[in-house]
This record gives C-alpha cells, sequence and structure tokens, in this order.
C-alpha cells in the first residue's frame, strides 16, 4: 500500500510550471474532466487537480477534487514516462462523478500518455 500515496512530492505548485502546463501542454477530454499535460524531466510524474469556482458548492467541489485525487493515488504508478498532468473540471457534471468511473479515467489516460509497443500484424503470406 506504500506505492499508493498521493505525497506532495507529486503535486504541481510552481506557478510557472503550472503556467508551462497550460500555455504548452495538450488537451484531451475525458468526459466531464480535462486533462491538459506535457512530458517533464522530472523522475516522476507530477499532477494538479482544480475545479472552476462555478461548478456547485464548495462542499460539491471538494467531493470532486476528492475522488480525483484518490483516482490519481490508486493510478500515478501506471504513468511510465513522466508527465505534468493537470486535471480541470470546469463545468458542473451532468451526473455524480462515482470513483469507478473517475478511476477508469484517469487509467485510460495513463495508457494513452504511455508509449504502445508495435504491434505485430499477422502475416497473410502464409494463409
Amino acid at each position: 500500500m506504500s506505492g499508493r500515496k498521493f505525497p506532495a512530492s507529486v503535486r504541481m505548485r510552481i506557478r510557472s510550471d503550472i503556467r508551462e502546463v497550460f500555455s504548452q501542454g495538450s488537451y484531451r477530454p475525458l468526459g466531464p474532466i480535462g486533462a491538459k499535460y506535457i512530458r517533464t524531466s522530472h523522475q516522476e510524474s507530477r499532477f494538479l487537480v482544480t475545479v472552476k469556482k462555478a461548478v456547485g458548492h464548495a462542499p460539491f467541489r471538494n467531493r470532486i477534487k476528492r475522488i480525483l485525487r484518490e483516482g490519481l493515488r490508486h493510478h500515478r504508478d501506471q504513468f511510465s514516462i513522466p508527465h505534468d498532468v493537470c486535471l480541470m473540471v470546469t463545468r458542473t457534471p451532468k451526473f455524480s462523478l462515482k470513483f469507478g468511473y473517475v478511476s477508469g479515467l484517469i487509467r485510460q489516460l495513463a495508457e494513452d500518455l504511455n508509449p504502445q509497443p508495435n504491434r505485430v500484424k499477422p502475416s497473410l503470406q502464409n494463409a
């Protein structure tokens, strides 16, 4: 269970790093969540979770952030190539975000950001 922590070392805190992700990073929509990301030279991926103030009331926003952080805690080791990743919610979701759903989205993002091994297509010459 020690690998499933979300320590301060994997959180993006430096303003210049955050600006770099937003200005130069790529965007990927994940349903109600948006992800901006950029490759980094750090040892491991770093994450930022943000929810706009227009999204519900404070307890609702806090619940969303808690679910996002929990999903990152479970799947951050799947980001094999270090990236700076910002997960953001800019509009109120049309349905309640559940951990299983968010966890699947984060797992999909990790798979998309990792290089896929070259798959060899079966040869048709022997057929």
